[in-house]
């Protein structure tokens, strides 16, 4: 039996897919940089990102960098509601010895703030998706 040893590697591209040409297109740094933004927010370079759009062709929602945005943002979201147990617990104990002072009320309304503002993050990044589902 002949046995062909896999070199591992990358699969070489067959000829008919290789892109051995150029095109050279002149834009700002700011015409750029927007464009780098939006590949990268879908996970794909320049070039395909490019050649998608010119060819009509659709440019599908990066899941993955979604995904990691709404576990950073449940991780975030978790930390507020400890923070908030814990100061509701500390304002509580404070309201019953009436030693309520109004420094800890208002870290409590910071909190409470932050929270909100975090939870709006995590509404508008569904509504994201659910628009980037729906093309």
């Amino acid at each position: 039996m002949n046995y062909i040893k896999n070199m591992g590697g990358r699969p070489k591209i067959p000829n008919s897919e290789k892109r051995s040409n150029r095109i050279r297109v002149w834009c700002t740094d700011n015409q750029k940089n927007k464009i780098k933004k939006i590949a990268d927010s879908y996970g794909l370079s320049i070039s395909d990102y490019i050649l998608k759009k010119s060819f009509d062709e659709n440019v599908s929602f990066n899941h993955v960098e979604f995904l990691k945005e709404i576990h950073h943002l449940g991780t975030e979201l978790s930390r507020q509601g400890n923070n908030i147990n814990q100061l509701a617990k500390y304002t509580n104990t404070l309201t019953i010895e009436k030693k309520l002072t109004p420094e800890v009320a208002t870290r409590l309304e910071e909190v409470l703030l932050e929270h909100i503002k975090k939870q709006e993050e995590v509404r508008v990044a569904f509504r994201t998706l659910i628009r980037e589902m729906a093309k």
